[in-house]
């Protein structure tokens, strides 16, 4: 433990030291206090994070780091992550106001010392606002997340502009119930394709993806009492870690977990009576329309209305200023321009106003909570963000609540596929209620587990069009039965399995074509298992590639279509789930008239011709600084690496990596979380470390226990 520092502040008594972990523990006289202090420990310890999080999510990139990030600031703009910020904040209540301007408070104090990484970049951080508080959580649930949605329907869009028939769509996305406007699709102007931003500095979000949490009731476990475990996982392979881990304690009340840098509250934990933990849950928060447009002025039944015009100014550092203009009807933003009459594609994200002030007042209410039932209540006001959230308490109760805001679609429209705005019976009007939104309080069954998962069968309403297959989820139920009764160390061990489902169910059919020599044979004898020393997890992978390139690209897209896909987007990493069930029917459309025991023979030939090493050798990856990655020499230590890390697409242990925009990208568990609500103490990891100070002691220092599954307790 380090010595204790006192840090001043108007607010009251406040203290901080590290554990031996190198974890700030924040001791605070009230509320107010300790939320300064996290501030100001948000800047102590991650203040390029924290900066360059506000300063992108804004818009501001390339007024402060150059003409390369204009491109970045037109995407953030096209949604202004807080329109109305007097009305927004006009709407949170005093007390919780009070705790907002602690927290800005202490983030102003920590930036009266400037790092000397910003000397080398010319920026110079400016005092923070409660605008920038909100916008930073209000734009966390947008990247990575409502937009990976986005590129899920403009999938399709590009699918059917591409000639791929109406038959084979909706026999790879079965709930697209809605008539595909073929022809008026392809005659849409000004469509811009899935291409990502620049991803060195989209790499400052923290953007989830997917994610596993579960949680066991008391007759479950060896203790009585119950237990939760979560992994959110998002990118890996770049420093500091998205998550900053705290301890913080104020008039007997305790939080430990995770916080993320430039947001104030308690994310993913527990405090003295409840544990939670996130999954993204796909609730479908964004969809897209087609505009008839003639002039400035969009078609209805009622006649033509005006379209919005909005004017931006780009700021651009030692450049003139770029004015970008949106424009906007009242189903959404139009993408592109409007250049001359036509069709045009209008994109609706829910949450793009009226959002932010019951967001803050949630996260504020987190650390109070004493209760599921209070717990469930919290996180269904949350309008901004789509996750799942698991919760257990010292009680024995478990539940799940979904967030997010979803639009109210009209019967029989899924939301995947644009509609023709011009018919009323197409508008997007309302939204649904929190009251339906996904939820479960104490199953019989003692057990809640979601891992991107469809879940649309427990609910009234459908609340999402797509999902992440069930593979992770259905191993963390096949082993929490297995391994009954549940204690803390089993728990360890589930979040650690590399045992793949997927490869279990696809060996089935693909195993009578294996030949009898040497690969067929590693690859018959493999265990699914996707570890350092695998050869199989190899050759699975070469087989399985080759099978997705035969069916839906020979047979369907083209191969260079689904080698683009493969090699350049994060497509697969969402919708594996969907190519597989097709590749494990018997027949269907994808199949071109072929069986699918020729295209099984043709991927195993082709797979097994690929050369064969152990999976460590194909699954190496850098960790690179946020700033400065790639950019200054090795032996500085800001990059580190490389580095291997387990798991597959399938796994509970997830191993995502795929490149994206020509640089190697990762979805794999950001850290990990066990609570034993018998005990008040907290099971932990974290893929980095404390801080993204380079030469502190704290600066990678999980990284390889955290690849080697070993927690750390406190």
């Amino acid at each position: 433990m380090s010595r204790i520092k006192q840090i001043g502040n108007p607010y009251g008594k406040l203290s901080w030291y590290r554990n031996s972990y190198g974890i700030p523990v924040i001791e605070a006289e009230n509320e107010a206090a300790m939320y300064y202090g996290q501030g100001w420990m948000h800047m102590h310890d991650r203040q390029l994070q924290s900066c360059m999080l506000k300063v992108l999510l804004s818009g501001h990139a390339a007024e402060h780091f150059g003409e390369s990030l204009v491109d970045v600031d037109r995407y953030m703009l096209r949604f202004p992550f807080l329109r109305n910020p007097e009305e927004e904040v006009a709407k949170i209540p005093a007390e919780d106001r009070k705790l907002i301007d602690a927290y800005i408070d202490g983030v102003n104090h920590g930036l009266r010392k400037k790092r000397w990484e910003w000397r080398l970049t010319g920026y110079v951080p400016e005092n923070w606002k409660i605008d920038d508080v909100i916008r930073n959580v209000n734009g966390f649930g947008f990247v990575g997340l409502a937009d990976s949605q986005g590129a899920v329907e403009k999938f399709i869009i590009e699918m059917i502009r591409g000639g791929i028939d109406e038959k084979r769509i909706k026999e790879l996305f079965p709930n697209l119930t809605e008539p595909l406007f073929v022809s008026i699709i392809k005659q849409i102007k000004n469509i811009t394709p899935n291409v990502p931003l620049h991803i060195k500095w989209m790499n400052s979000l923290p953007t989830f993806l997917a994610s596993n949490n579960w949680a066991v009731s008391g007759k479950l476990t060896g203790s009585g009492k119950a237990i939760l475990a979560g992994d959110p996982h998002l990118q890996i392979d770049r420093l500091p870690a998205i998550w900053y881990e705290m301890e913080m304690k104020t008039c007997g009340r305790i939080f430990k977990g995770f916080t993320v840098p430039g947001i104030m509250g308690c994310i993913v934990g527990r405090n003295n009576s409840v544990s939670w933990s996130p999954t993204y849950s796909f609730l479908d928060s964004l969809d897209y329309r087609i505009e008839n447009i003639k002039g400035n002025e969009y078609q209805r039944e009622s006649g033509w209305k005006p379209v919005e015009i909005r004017n931006e100014t780009i700021k651009v550092k030692n450049k003139e200023p770029v004015n970008e203009t949106y424009y906007e009807t009242d189903q959404g933003l139009v993408e592109g321009k409007i250049d001359g009459d036509g069709y045009y594609l209008v994109q609706n994200y829910s949450v793009a106003f009226d959002c932010g002030s019951k967001e803050m007042s949630a996260i504020i209410n987190l650390f109070r909570m004493n209760t599921v039932a209070e717990g469930m209540e919290i996180f269904k006001k949350i309008d901004s963000a789509s996750f799942n959230w698991v919760l257990a308490d010292n009680d024995g109760h478990i539940g799940m609540q979904m967030s997010g805001r979803m639009v109210k679609r009209p019967e029989g429209v899924s939301g995947l596929a644009p509609l023709p705005a011009w018919e009323d019976r197409y508008l997007l009007t309302g939204f649904v209620s929190p009251d339906e939104l996904t939820n479960i309080y104490d199953p019989d069954y003692g057990v809640i587990v979601t891992a991107n998962n469809d879940m649309n069968n427990i609910t009234a309403v459908p609340v999402t069009s797509i999902s992440m297959a069930s593979y992770r989820a259905d191993r963390i139920s096949r082993l929490i039965n297995d391994l009954k009764p549940l204690d803390k160390e089993k728990m360890q061990r589930i979040q650690n399995d590399i045992y793949s489902i997927e490869a279990e169910e696809f060996m089935k059919v693909i195993e009578p074509y294996l030949p009898d020599n040497e690969k067929g044979n590693i690859l018959r004898n493999w265990d699914r298992c996707y570890d350092s020393e695998s050869t199989g997890a190899i050759l699975f992978e070469s087989v399985y590639r080759e099978l997705i390139i035969d069916v839906f690209g020979r047979s369907g897209m083209g191969v260079d279509v689904i080698d683009y896909i493969l090699n350049n987007t994060n497509l697969m990493v969402l919708l594996f789930g969907y190519f597989d069930d097709i590749l494990l029917e018997q027949s269907g459309y994808w199949f071109d008239g072929k069986t699918r025991e020729k295209s099984i023979k043709n991927a195993v030939e082709k797979g097994l011709e690929k050369p064969v090493c152990k999976f460590k050798m194909k699954r190496k990856m850098v960790m690179k600084h946020i700033l400065f990655g790639g950019l200054l020499p090795g032996f500085l230590g800001f990059d580190y690496g490389p580095v291997f890390f387990p798991g597959s697409r399938a796994t509970v242990l997830q191993g995502q990596f795929f490149n994206y925009a020509g640089r190697q990208n990762s979805f794999c568990p950001s850290m990990r979380l066990i609570a034993d609500m018998g005990e008040d103490t907290v099971l932990t990891g974290l893929m980095g470390g404390v801080t993204d100070r380079r030469f502190s002691k704290w600066y990678r220092n999980e990284v390889e226990d955290f690849i080697n599954g070993k927690y750390k307790e406190y």
